[in-house]
């Protein structure tokens, strides 16, 4: 189970914030499970951009925390993306 929260927010004519929250719990059960409990919780902060009628752009940043009761299962990841497209 888990939660998901998102708003874009437009912060100007051509800007639009786009930030998410997430977070997720799982836990292994079953006759061959390994008995693991974990937390996933991630944020994403994206910036879109309308530079024309048909270019627009993207700057996001994402950052992802998974915690683990199993040895060397945790993590965090932090990632940076950017991305143009052009529509016809």
């Amino acid at each position: 189970y888990g939660c998901t929260f998102s708003v874009a927010h437009r912060l100007t004519q051509t800007i639009t914030l786009n930030p998410v929250f997430r977070w997720q719990h799982s836990e292994s059960v079953g006759r061959s499970s390994s008995g693991e409990v974990s937390d996933v919780f991630g944020v994403n902060f994206g910036f879109d951009r309308e530079f024309t009628t048909h270019i627009r752009g993207r700057v996001n940043y994402s950052y992802l925390l998974r915690s683990s009761n199993i040895k060397n299962s945790s993590y965090d990841v932090n990632l940076v993306t950017a991305a143009l497209a052009y529509f016809f």
